[in-house]
């Protein structure tokens, strides 16, 4: 049994599809068409035929594709920072660098504090705000460091790996493939 499907024309455009007979139930400036099952949203309507409406080229559904997984590392980057406004994820690497430096300074199976100890004036100067010492700083910036290392790593790999499925999937000409690829 076939089922006759009604579609709602919107400036030329299939907008809305139903099965059930709008016949004098609607206002009458609402353009309602008797269409096969195989007529989509979006499909435009010339006043005698329905017509699918052109694919995208190819380069342009990779390009949407691209968009989406960076949007999506974009996202994922915001939630790991979210914490952390911008001006002082500036001086994440200067915290790092120096927290590394006089740890391994420190370390008793390292230098056994040869030499001069590494200068931090940047920790110094957090440490002039906070009622902890300099070792309790130096774990605290060094596990947040290795945290966001491997957060941003592991999201920067699946960045890089959904690239490579869309460059293989534009290469084959696989819309689906490329349709189906999200963060």
């Amino acid at each position: 049994m076939v089922t006759t499907m009604w579609a709602r024309i919107e400036n030329g455009a299939v907008a809305e599809l139903t099965d059930i007979d709008p016949g004098g139930r609607f206002h009458p400036s609402i353009e309602w068409m008797a269409c096969d099952e195989s007529v989509d949203v979006g499909w435009s309507y010339d006043g005698g035929e329905f017509i699918a409406p052109m694919e995208a080229p190819i380069d342009e559904v990779a390009g949407q594709a691209i968009d989406r997984i960076n949007d999506g590392y974009t996202r994922a980057m915001a939630t790991i920072l979210v914490e952390y406004p911008d001006a002082e994820t500036l001086s994440f690497d200067k915290q790092e660098r120096e927290a590394r430096e006089w740890q391994a300074w420190h370390d008793p199976a390292g230098n056994n504090g040869q030499g001069s100890e590494p200068a931090t004036p940047y920790l110094d100067a957090m440490l002039a705000e906070r009622p902890i010492g300099k070792a309790e700083l130096v774990g605290r910036i060094i596990t947040k460091a290795d945290a966001f290392v491997a957060a941003h790593g592991n999201a920067t790999g699946r960045r890089q790996r959904l690239e490579d499925d869309i460059k293989a999937a534009r290469q084959a000409e696989d819309r689906a493939a490329l349709e189906a690829i999200d963060w």
